[in-house]
């Protein structure tokens, strides 16, 4: 593990008042993200395992670890989390 943290952006910022389904993937060698469908970032080929700060619980909708708590602004309609996907779109 290199001690690192991979941070995906969207190209564009989110617009107010837009429904968006925003979805990440992680197979263990790439990084994802999906903005209503589209692939619109990905990571290097990564090596290691995902961050988890064993004090905390799991957390959706900020960023939080034993130090630090940033939170999103905005609204969160539902979450799903699931063990594995075999193809959420065609790259």
């Amino acid at each position: 593990q290199t001690g690192k943290l991979t941070y995906l952006h969207a190209p564009t910022p989110f617009e107010t008042d837009q429904m968006l389904h925003v979805l990440g993937t992680y197979d263990g060698r790439m990084m994802k993200l999906y903005v209503n469908g589209k692939l619109v970032a990905q990571s290097s080929e990564q090596r290691g395992g995902l961050y988890i700060d064993k004090n905390s619980w799991l957390t959706v909708g900020a960023y939080k670890d034993k130090d630090e708590f940033y939170r999103f602004r905005g609204q969160i309609n539902s979450v799903t989390i699931h063990e594995g996907v075999k193809n959420v779109s065609p790259d």
